[in-house]
């Protein structure tokens, strides 16, 4: 199913994305029961993971319709990240191949085979893409130890930093940690940097899962002086995408059944107020599981059910 709606900011919303005229476009699975939306990236196109199908598999989004780039020999969680790399390659973590030792794909090649679940995260930045491990990360060809299964990682003012939802510090940075401020908030399970102010710096958001919030960090914050933003509730933070002066966040259990939902915030961090969210999903499709934004458009996947497909939500300009 393909559904596309022209649709104007002038038009009341709780935060509009974007400042000029954009379109939304929602995408449906060609099978069910495959968790197609359980990862998005925005590039050339959108690129969708379907890791859970008997084989996992990696779609891309075109204007009219949903193609099928990559299909694994083996299931192995194909599509459970995707990510474009930096110059321009189509990048697939396959965290339960080999046995789960794991793989990263790159067009369609084999990248890195792991020693535990290499691929359950896949993110770029400006000094080189990141490959998760089940307790360290790959940079090009530097492996990094870390002291627990990790999370999410981030580059915040040139440190690499990590969240660690499952440990006892929430974030981990070389020579130090930072501790979560609630027992089983999962903070650190989701993060990402961006400047959503005016100063220098870039700020870091926090997904705390667990407490339903997101923590806003400035250089020197701890979580207990961050300013947080959220509902409390519905997994928001679980999934986060930024740049500079908006940040969008999903919440894959918000509402009734699972339907979830997805806020979008932007312009200065200090005037962003929880209003209501941008998008909301319907009964079982767990929307706001993962969120990506680009500077001409934003992505939201919606992984579904053994009952019903999921879906993808594009905001294009």
């Amino acid at each position: 199913m393909l559904l596309t709606l022209l649709f104007s900011c002038s038009t009341p919303t709780p935060t509009p994305p974007l400042t000029t005229d954009f379109s939304i476009t929602t995408y449906e699975s060609p099978e069910l029961g495959d968790a197609f939306g359980f990862a998005v990236a925005a590039g050339e196109h959108v690129l969708v993971g379907a890791p859970e199908g008997d084989l996992g598999r990696v779609y891309t989004l075109q204007k009219e319709t949903v193609e099928l780039i990559f299909e694994e020999d083996a299931f192995g969680a194909a599509g459970h990240a995707v990510a474009y790399g930096p110059d321009g390659e189509v990048l697939i973590g396959a965290p339960l191949a080999e046995n789960g030792l794991g793989s990263v794909y790159r067009d369609g090649g084999v990248l890195r085979e792991g020693l535990g679940a290499l691929g359950a995260r896949i993110q770029p930045t400006t000094s080189g893409t990141v490959l998760s491990e089940s307790q360290g990360f790959w940079v090009n060809d530097e492996r990094t130890e870390l002291p627990h299964r990790f999370s999410s990682v981030a580059l915040w003012n040139d440190t690499w930093t990590v969240g660690m939802a499952y440990a006892e510090d929430a974030l981990w940075t070389p020579g130090d940690t930072i501790a979560r401020n609630h027992l089983d908030d999962l903070a650190g399970y989701s993060i990402c940097s961006a400047n959503f102010d005016e100063d220098p710096e870039a700020e870091l958001a926090v997904g705390a899962p667990g407490s339903g919030l997101v923590y806003l960090l400035n250089p020197g914050d701890t979580l207990a002086t961050a300013q947080t933003i959220g509902p409390g509730s519905g997994r928001f933070g679980h999934a986060l995408a930024c740049r500079d002066n908006l940040l969008l966040v999903g919440a894959p259990t918000y509402g009734e059944n699972l339907s979830g939902a997805v806020w979008c915030f932007r312009g200065p961090m200090p005037t962003w107020k929880l209003n209501g969210p941008l998008h909301v999903g319907r009964h079982w499709q767990q929307t706001g599981f993962s969120v990506t934004v680009s500077e001409k458009m934003m992505a939201v996947g919606s992984p579904g059910s053994a009952a019903v497909r999921g879906e993808v939500t594009t905001w294009t300009r």
